[in-house]
C-alpha cells in the first residue's frame, strides 16, 4: 500500500474493520467473501460497473453502488484477491469501503448463504485510531501480508511534490507495483519490456522494499536500484528500463 502519511491510519483502520466484521459472519457467508478470484479489467473500465459485476457474480446484495463516482480506470491485472479485498481495493480510491452484515433469511434458503454489503465512507464506523498502527506505519502489500495494494484513480492523484513523502513496505510483482506507484504519482507508466528481458528481469518478478518518509526519487531508487533498473520522468510519464 502506498499513500500519503496522513491517510495511512484511516486505510489501516478500514482494513481492520473489514477483517473484524468478516470474521463475525457465519461460516457460509464468510466463505463467499474469502473466495479467491482474479481481478483484471481493460482500459476505460468504470469502477461502478466493476463493483456491481463482482457482486452479481458472487450472488450478493450490495447497496450504495451509486456512491461510486463515474470514472475510467487504466488496464489492470492483479494477483488473485478475495471478494472482500477486491471490492475494497476498488472503493478505497474513492474514499469508500464495504460494511458487511449478516443476511437474515429462512434457514436453508439461498439468501442464508451470502452476506449483505453496504457501501459507506471509508472512515465511517471505524475502530478507534489507538487500536491500530500510528500514522506513518507502513502497511504490507500483498502477497507478503495478504493486503492488496491500494488502487488509485488515474483522474484523482496530483503529481507528487518535492515536499511529499511516502512510506512503503511491499512484496509484490514489479509491473503491478509500478502501475500503482505511477498512478499515485499522477504519471503514466512506460515499462520497457525489451530492455527488462535483456537485463534478465521479468515484469512479474517479486519486488521487496521498505521505505519510510521517502521522497519520490528515493522511493523509486529503493524499488528499482536492487534490480539495476533505471527510471526517468518526462512530462507525465515514468519510464522504467534496463541498463
Amino acid at each position: 500500500m502506498i499513500v500519503p502519511l496522513g491517510l495511512a491510519t484511516v486505510v489501516a483502520r478500514a482494513e481492520q474493520a473489514r477483517e473484524s466484521r468478516v470474521a463475525t459472519l457465519p461460516t457460509r457467508q464468510r466463505s463467499v467473501l474469502d473466495s479467491q478470484m482474479p481481478w483484471q479489467w481493460p482500459a476505460g473500465a468504470r469502477p461502478r460497473d466493476l463493483v456491481a459485476a463482482a457482486a452479481t457474480k458472487a450472488g450478493i446484495t450490495l447497496e450504495g453502488t451509486a456512491m461510486v463516482p463515474h470514472d475510467h480506470l487504466p488496464a489492470t491485472s492483479l494477483a488473485d484477491l478475495t471478494l472482500a479485498e477486491g471490492l475494497d481495493l476498488l472503493l478505497t480510491a474513492y474514499d469508500l469501503r464495504v460494511d458487511w452484515q449478516v443476511a437474515r433469511a429462512a434457514a436453508g434458503s439461498p439468501a442464508s448463504r451470502v452476506p449483505t454489503g453496504r457501501i459507506i465512507a471509508i472512515d465511517a464506523g471505524l475502530p478507534p485510531a489507538a487500536a491500530t498502527a500510528t500514522a506513518g506505519t507502513p502497511a504490507a502489500a500483498r502477497p507478503a501480508a495478504g493486503k492488496p495494494p491500494r488502487l488509485p484513480s488515474p483522474d484523482r492523484p496530483k503529481p507528487a511534490t518535492d515536499k511529499e513523502t511516502f512510506s512503503l513496505q511491499v512484496a509484490a510483482p514489479l509491473e503491478e507495483l509500478l502501475t500503482v506507484i505511477a498512478a499515485r504519482l499522477g504519471l503514466k507508466l512506460d515499462l520497457d519490456r525489451e530492455s527488462l528481458t535483456r537485463s534478465g528481469i521479468a515484469p512479474k518478478e517479486i519486488v521487496r522494499a521498505t521505505v519510510k518518509d521517502a521522497s519520490r526519487d528515493e522511493l523509486l531508487d529503493t524499488i528499482l536500484g536492487p534490480l539495476s533498473l533505471q527510471w526517468t520522468i518526462n512530462d507525465d510519464t515514468l519510464r522504467v528500463f534496463g541498463r
